[in-house]
């Protein structure tokens, strides 16, 4: 009779009853699958390094011949300005202290096309919105006469460009 009953609780519903060592180990399984998963997501992110790789801090802009005397250049990749006068090379942003925009080169200085930000010839805030000057970066010449910039490291004065001895 116990067993009649066991196996009219089976069939009743239209889904079978587990009993208790069935719910069990089904469990077991589910959570060590899931645990599973859970291992291999964790080994597959360790084995993907956490490091945005962007541009460089430091590199080279090119050889310092390449700059002629009384020009600024844009070099556009690397997102700055070089100068070079009698003096010698300066190195700035290109972009704009307000939002970041890229200035344009002006027959006066420059000017941010998106909200008309003005700069002098050296970066000097002419007209806002900005508050703040176009940063000047550290540069030196190689004995290869290569010209290179560390963008980490900025250089405060802006009237007149660093002597570079090559």
């Amino acid at each position: 009779t116990t067993q009649s009953r066991h196996a009219d609780l089976q069939t009743a519903g239209s889904h079978p009853i587990l009993d208790r060592r069935d719910f069990l180990s089904k469990a077991a399984y589910a959570i060590l699958g899931a645990g599973g998963v859970g291992s291999m997501i964790a080994w597959t992110r360790f084995a993907v390094p956490n490091v945005p790789y962007g541009k460089p801090f430091r590199f080279a802009l090119g050889k310092s011949d390449l700059f002629r005397v009384g020009t600024t250049t844009w070099i556009g990749d690397h997102d700055v300005f070089v100068r070079r006068d009698i003096h010698g090379f300066g190195v700035f942003s290109s972009k704009c202290t307000h939002l970041g925009c890229t200035i344009k080169k002006t027959a006066d200085g420059f000017i941010c096309p998106c909200h008309g930000a003005r700069y002098d010839d050296r970066g000097g805030i002419i007209h806002g919105p900005t508050t703040k000057p176009l940063p000047w970066y550290h540069i030196w010449i190689e004995s290869d006469g290569v010209l290179w910039i560390d963008k980490q490291t900025r250089v405060i004065n802006r009237t007149s460009f660093p002597k570079i001895v090559v």
